[in-house]
């Protein structure tokens, strides 16, 4: 069901509840814990007479990650639903007019196939996380919001953000509450400052999982002199070696995210 064609901000609510929340069932408990409110007064509002205000609506939006354009037009719903004369009822009913067209726009659009901007990478590679949400919206699994926050530990405020920048970017897509692959694309010249932002990124978030390694993960790290034509070999033999793990990464199933760092160096401090 097309979320801008209700015309009760409750159903929307509720619709939005069973797009996003894998755990549905404590759904009404979470929202209330992030309100301040009773389980029961989410639940009275939701199924009975009682009305959400316009701050517990957006922090209610704000906790299930909504869309700044499904935010907004839940927000004039309610609006609609409080509004004391029949003047200021019609304002707002045509705003929600404005809002359907917008909307409808806008889920026509095709996306198109493009690179991203320097301003648009100074973003995406100020921090991982841009990267790695990217690559988890290919999981071979219902990559929802509420997955997104738990993976990752994020609050809904700071996964929104991302996830928004992702969207509009085209890196990732939203379709009907999940997260796939976009049409866009990241490229870096080894010469430019954000390849030197993403190797330390990765270098740091290495760091922070070899405290915590399991058994099945593997990190290693040497210091060794060596021949410059042994150097040469080396490196060649790890092309080749990156080469065929390209191919495996290429046909494998999408069932978690991994992280590989590679370094051959001559140290020269």
């Amino acid at each position: 069901m097309d979320l801008f064609k209700l015309d009760d901000y409750k159903e929307a609510l509720k619709l939005i509840i069973r797009n996003r929340a894998t755990g549905s069932r404590g759904a009404f408990k979470n929202i209330a814990e992030y309100l301040g409110v009773n389980p029961t007064y989410v639940s009275q509002v939701l199924s009975g007479s009682r009305h959400f205000s316009e701050e517990q609506i957006f922090s209610a939006c704000e906790y299930l990650g909504t869309s700044q354009l499904e935010a907004q037009y839940l927000l004039i719903l309610v609006q609609i639903e409080r509004a004391g004369t029949f003047k200021l009822k019609d304002h707002f009913i045509k705003l929600r007019g404005q809002m359907r067209q917008q909307a409808s726009k806008v889920s026509s659009r095709v996306p198109k196939t493009r690179e991203l901007s320097e301003t648009e990478n100074a973003t995406f590679y100020s921090h991982y996380l841009f990267s790695a949400i990217q690559i988890a919206s290919s999981l071979d699994e219902r990559v929802t919001f509420d997955f997104i926050c738990k993976r990752f530990n994020l609050a809904p405020g700071r996964a929104r953000k991302i996830l928004d920048f992702l969207v509009d970017t085209q890196l990732i897509l939203e379709m009907e509450g999940q997260f796939k692959p976009g049409t866009s694309f990241t490229h870096i010249d080894k010469s430019s400052p954000f390849a030197l932002k993403h190797l330390s990124n990765w270098r740091l978030k290495a760091i922070d999982a070899a405290a915590e390694m399991s058994d099945e993960e593997m990190f290693y790290s040497v210091n060794f002199s060596v021949g410059k034509k042994d150097f040469e070999v080396l490196r060649e033999k790890l092309v080749i070696l990156i080469q065929d793990f390209l191919n495996i990464v290429k046909n494998s199933p999408s069932e978690d995210i991994a992280q590989f760092n590679l370094d051959l160096f001559w140290v020269k401090k």
